[in-house]
């Protein structure tokens, strides 16, 4: 189920952002199962799946420039079917994936995903800068995001 609906997620979200052929390239179900437990099976990730609309993940930074600035914790993906977007699900998987005391925090999005852009942005995310990535053959800019008092998040009303 997870793998599949990683997969549906991937080709909405970059379908027009990324080439087909990294789109093709991520969107092996069995890559993404095997992905999936070493997630499931990693305690420093909290993930929360939404029914079958969506997950999020949250664990170490991976980044030693944002561990360094004090930023412990990235949103390591979060992603929503478009049928359950504009509803409070985002929010809600956010809040889910923080838990009770969540730490200072990264996520990143492609420049060109302006609706991830203003998703963190709305939620009062503060832009650091953008960096380069490679997903694939492919290199993208990335915008990062941080919130250094996270447990606001959890306040924000799901609307």
């Amino acid at each position: 189920m997870l793998a599949r609906l990683h997969v549906a997620a991937w080709r909405e979200t970059y379908t027009g952002l990324l080439p087909d052929a990294e789109i093709d390239r991520a969107s092996n179900p069995t890559a993404r199962q095997v992905q999936w437990a070493r997630i499931i099976a990693n305690p420093k990730v909290r993930s929360f799946v939404l029914d079958d609309l969506g997950f999020a993940c949250i664990g170490p930074q991976r980044f030693a420039d944002m561990q360094v600035k004090g930023f412990t914790e990235e949103l390591l993906s979060i992603y929503l079917l478009r049928i359950g977007q504009d509803r409070g699900h985002g929010r809600a998987l956010l809040r889910a994936t923080l838990g009770p005391a969540p730490l200072p925090l990264t996520a990143r999005a492609l420049t060109a995903n302006t609706r991830a852009c203003g998703f963190y942005t709305h939620l009062g995310g503060q832009p650091l800068g953008l960096q380069d990535d490679q997903i694939g053959d492919v290199v993208v800019t990335e915008q990062v995001f941080a919130w250094d008092q996270p447990r606001l998040l959890l306040d924000l009303p799901l609307r």
